[in-house]
């Protein structure tokens, strides 16, 4: 009987395979998934992006405005590395645009596991004052955009076999509205609705469908939020206050006190993509206590 040398041992127990199984493992749960954000050029987009990707995801993000969307493309890149990014501008009111950009997706990332449905715009103006224009405009974006868009998922998470989520970033609106903001309202509402829906016609294949009902949140780093840009001023002089206190309005108004940011959002998006509990066709609010806004 001879041992085997110590220099023979050393060799054996550091053997590179040896020391896969001491190495660090990527416990991040969304590894592997691709997921699609449409608005992405904007505050909640960015940070529903940015959460995903930390989470391990491969994202993909669309917008309507090309330099918006290159903005956000490159500040995410600087953050977590271009390799897992694509950037493909579409008009989502466009069907043909929505499901050309999520071919062009899935040939640069390979498939489609996680939707996220976030475009939106808005209108301050009361129901007398409103044209049957501005109210198709935002219909068109804010609810016919998520229809296209849930529309054109169905047949890749048909031929993929492999589940899916749609978390559809909707809006403390729909539970609790106020005056002079009923286009963006009704449409919220109404993608909320076709959310509930889209959850039993597509739970047979493994997708579920879950909504998020953010308020006020008005910037991700740099990146302002172009609705409340456009309709926060007014919406405070609706209710006869300085708009240069909106901020702490809306911190304010809430139970918690809290300051609701375009992460927080994206955390909520993580938690549904991530399979922790089997739900769909739910509603979870990230508002900091909206007491108006809870799900009845």
């Amino acid at each position: 009987y001879r041992p085997l040398s110590e220099d023979h041992l050393f060799d054996m127990e550091y053997w590179p395979l040896q020391l896969k199984k001491k190495g660090p493992r990527d416990h991040r749960p969304l590894l592997g998934r691709v997921a699609v954000v449409t608005g992405a050029g904007g505050a909640i987009g960015l940070g529903v992006a940015d959460r995903l990707l930390e989470a391990g995801a491969d994202v993909a993000l669309t917008d309507v405005s090309e330099e918006r969307l290159a903005k956000a493309a490159h500040l995410l890149g600087l953050k977590h590395g271009p390799e897992r990014l694509a950037a493909v501008p579409f008009d989502i009111t466009r069907m043909d645009q929505v499901e050309n950009g999520f071919d062009a997706i899935g040939r640069l990332l390979g498939g489609l596991d996680i939707l996220v449905p976030n475009a939106g715009i808005a209108h301050v103006a009361r129901i007398e004052d409103l044209d049957t224009e501005t109210v198709s405009r935002v219909m068109a974006v804010n609810f016919l955009g998520v229809f296209h868009g849930i529309k054109a998922a169905v047949p890749i998470f048909r031929r993929q076999g492999t589940g899916g989520h749609v978390v559809i970033i909707s809006s403390k609106n729909v539970f609790d509205p106020g005056a002079s903001f009923s286009a963006y309202s009704s449409s919220k509402a109404a993608a909320h609705q076709m959310g509930k829906i889209a959850a039993m016609e597509l739970a047979p294949m493994g997708v579920r469908v879950n909504m998020i009902n953010p308020d006020a949140v008005f910037g991700c780093g740099d990146v302002s939020s172009g609705l409340w840009d456009l309709v926060g001023p007014d919406r405070m002089r609706s209710r006869g206050l300085d708009p240069s206190c909106m901020a702490d309005y809306y911190r304010d108004r809430n139970l918690l006190k809290a300051r609701v940011t375009a992460e927080h959002v994206g955390n909520a998006v993580v938690f549904f993509a991530s399979d922790l509990v089997p739900t769909t066709g739910a509603t979870l609010t990230v508002d900091g206590g909206v007491t108006g806004a809870f799900p009845r």
